[in-house]
């Protein structure tokens, strides 16, 4: 599928501001002049959320995406579409159900999700030492994950909505005995194998770069060649930077790694998305328009 001609090409999430409501965050955006919002995380979320988007919605030249956990469920709950709990898969499966709605409700292209996890966990648990927390068998989790991202993809088809993969993040921390045995869709065979084993055009990518550098340093390989080997089917990037070591979500820089691969990659027609978190006020716009003078340098 795809994607509609109005997506603008440059977004920004509101986990820039994670930590404020999303109200204020909103408001933020909106003051300082910038109407492409991912709706992600935020600290809280007001009870009249569907009404203020609406609202913000009408206006001229304001358009959404929506990101993983948003709309946040009422009961929190670790979403991994390859759990081999079913209460835990069915409530994943629900969650990305009601998200596609609200996909079709705002008439947002497509939809984004993570790579699934080979653990159980609790809310918790998330952005903590992982490798505490008892595996199950990648081969199992796998299989899983391409089951519901399959039935999925079927599912959002009908509501004219894509489904986007996000590869995971594995810190050196999270290894166990020298390997990943916790996610799924880190590295490049990981991902290949997920995107070829759905085998959907309803299924594509959303690369972020940012978890991208950490686990090609924790496991070794190139970063430069993941995008190279998945370039056919990203769809959408985040965009953040880090020292390779933890995914700390740093304002990116002109030398950046990845722009020269994305641009040989053709990823200027894809959908960037800032996903630096904590910026300061006059930091927001700067990295906005950096991206532009990037992108328009790729084109």
């Amino acid at each position: 599928m795809a994607l509609n001609p109005y997506t603008p090409k440059i977004f920004i999430s509101t986990a820039t501001r994670g930590h404020d409501p999303l109200e204020d965050t909103l408001k933020l955006f909106t003051d300082l002049g910038l109407n492409h919002i991912e709706l992600g995380m935020a600290k809280s979320y007001p009870p009249n959320m569907r009404s203020i988007l609406h609202e913000l919605a009408a206006k001229d030249g304001f358009h959404f995406l929506i990101h993983n956990y948003f709309p946040p469920p009422d009961v929190p709950f670790v979403l991994n579409l390859a759990s081999n709990d079913p209460e835990s898969l069915n409530r994943s499966i629900e969650h990305v159900q009601n998200a596609v709605h609200w996909c079709s409700e705002f008439k947002i292209p497509f939809y984004s999700v993570h790579a699934g996890f080979c653990f159980h966990a609790c809310p918790q648990d998330l952005g903590q030492r992982l490798s505490d927390l008892e595996p199950y068998s990648m081969d199992l989790a796998e299989d899983i994950y391409v089951s519901s991202l399959r039935r999925l993809a079927a599912y959002a088809e009908d509501y004219n909505v894509e489904i986007l993969i996000e590869n995971n993040v594995l810190a050196q921390k999270n290894l166990l005995d020298g390997t990943n045995k916790l996610l799924l869709g880190a590295d490049t065979e990981g991902m290949v194998r997920l995107l070829e084993g759905i085998d959907s055009p309803n299924v594509r990518m959303l690369l972020d770069v940012g978890h991208l550098k950490v686990s090609a340093t924790s496991l070794g390989f190139s970063g430069e060649d993941f995008i190279t080997r998945l370039s056919p089917w990203i769809r959408a990037l985040h965009i953040h930077d880090n020292d390779g070591l933890s995914d700390s979500h740093c304002p990116v820089r002109r030398d950046s790694w990845f722009w020269e691969v994305a641009r040989t990659a053709g990823l200027h027609r894809a959908v960037w998305i800032l996903e630096v978190q904590d910026l300061h006020l006059p930091e927001i716009p700067d990295q906005v328009q950096l991206i532009d003078e990037k992108l328009r340098g790729m084109s």
